[in-house]
């Protein structure tokens, strides 16, 4: 009977910690312009949250050999083993989720974790508004919300990199014409 009742402290924290609001699903707000990074093999798109230990770096990233856009999240370490799961982002406004497959592995020498992100769709760069965020899903794990904003001039500019990319590489794509 003594372990019933030492046991039940716990359960009732857990139930109160259920119910909270996590940390996590408020909107981390920009600490820095956006950068793009261009290079001969890739365009980057780059962007700092939060502050100090908790600061995360969104890279928003197109590398011709997959030909879809990529996420890169650089978080504080909350893993010390790799993970694949599967998750959900959301963008903007919209409470419409899309399914996105998450790589999440730590980087020990940093004391962070790198969490890679693909499939993800390019309307992200043409539907922001001034009050837009990046909500991320993963499963059992971890939630993120990225107050990420107006994205429609980083996004002009990533678009010039990205057809400069491709035709640099001889390739012809309609689909970036948009």
């Amino acid at each position: 009977m003594k372990q019933i009742f030492s046991f039940i402290p716990l359960l009732l924290a857990w139930a109160a910690a259920a119910n909270a609001t996590p940390e996590s699903e408020l909107p981390l707000e920009a600490t820095s312009p956006w950068s793009l990074n261009y290079t001969a093999s890739s365009c980057e798109l780059r962007r700092h949250f939060g502050e100090n230990e908790g600061q995360i770096l969104l890279t928003i990233i197109q590398d011709p050999k997959f030909g879809v856009l990529e996420i890169e999240l650089i978080t504080p370490r909350f893993s010390t083993i790799r993970v694949n799961r599967t998750g959900e982002y959301s963008f903007g406004n919209s409470a419409e989720k899309s399914k996105i497959y998450v790589s999440i592995h730590p980087d020990m020498e940093k004391e962070k974790s790198v969490w890679r992100i693909f499939g993800v769709n390019p309307d992200i760069l043409t539907n922001g508004r001034e009050d837009s965020a990046l909500r991320i899903e993963v499963k059992e794990m971890a939630n993120l919300n990225l107050q990420i904003g107006d994205l429609s001039e980083p996004a002009k500019a990533f678009k010039t990199c990205r057809l400069d990319l491709f035709k640099n590489l001889g390739w012809t794509l309609t689909c970036f014409q948009n």
